[in-house]
């Protein structure tokens, strides 16, 4: 009685005169070979049905956009961390550096004795203090332990191991590797690497002038490794220390030769 037969992909009950659409093409047919009183009727469900469409797929376009932020941030924190982590550097205050300096000192007090005297200090002290430039304001320390190693922190630190000294030939070795960690202290490696290790989060907030945060993060330094390039950087800034200064070190040390033994 008007309704006509369902077209292939729907379903009919004539007795209850409903119909059940399976997809929307047999949706479409369906509403073609629909009466004109029907299709009156149907005009408003399918107006609804648009806006659901809608709808969904804003919700689904939005939803890539929340899942996609991680992935967006991350791609320009890579891109720009070297620039910011410069920014930040330059930025930084004399006295978060010294902070830093000395959460490191604690830390490796925590886990050696800091030697206070003797000949393997006198040596370090001795050699440090003629490679240094006046207002350099660089502090050498001795930590007693095996490892062959020697690592500079903010604010002017410069800490060598007694394992260093005791596999050391002369104290011109010792100098080299002095020379490479001030380097390290005047480039200001170990900063630069903190910040980019921070994270954003401690970064947007030194930026903010905020550096308190960053400031707690310098007991980290001790775990820091620093890149491939900041190391031949290093190697060429410091060998420029040794080679500027090279004839009147040498002829110091050879004139007033230096214990190493720790």
């Amino acid at each position: 009685a008007g309704v006509p037969p369902a077209p292939a992909g729907c379903r009919a009950w004539a007795r209850s005169r409903r119909v059940l659409v399976l997809d929307h093409e047999a949706a479409a047919a369906f509403r073609d070979a629909a009466p004109a009183a029907m299709q009156q009727r149907l005009h408003p469900i399918r107006e609804t049905q648009k806006k659901t469409e809608r709808r969904f797929r804003w919700g689904i376009a939005a939803l890539v956009v929340v899942l996609s932020l991680p992935l967006l941030a991350l791609g320009a924190f890579i891109a720009w961390a070297d620039p910011l982590a410069d920014w930040v550097v330059r930025r930084l205050p004399p006295s978060i550096e010294r902070q830093m300096g000395e959460a490191v000192l604690a830390q490796t007090r925590a886990q050696a004795k800091i030697l206070d005297g003797g000949p393997a200090f006198q040596a370090v002290q001795t050699i440090g203090q003629r490679l240094a430039r006046p207002g350099e304001g660089l502090r050498f320390y001795v930590a007693d332990r095996p490892e062959i190693n020697a690592f500079a922190a903010p604010g002017g630190v410069v800490v060598v191991y007694t394992g260093l000294l005791r596999t050391a030939d002369s104290a011109e070795e010792v100098a080299g590797v002095l020379a490479h960690e001030i380097a390290h202290v005047e480039l200001r490696h170990s900063l630069r690497q903190l910040v980019k290790v921070a994270g954003l989060r401690v970064m947007f907030a030194a930026v903010l002038g905020d550096y308190g945060q960053l400031a707690g993060w310098g007991a980290q330094l001790t775990e820091l490794k620093f890149s491939r390039d900041a190391e031949r950087e290093a190697d060429a800034r410091g060998l420029t220390r040794l080679t500027r200064d090279l004839r009147r070190l040498g002829s110091r040390l050879r004139d007033d030769p230096l214990s190493l033994g720790a």
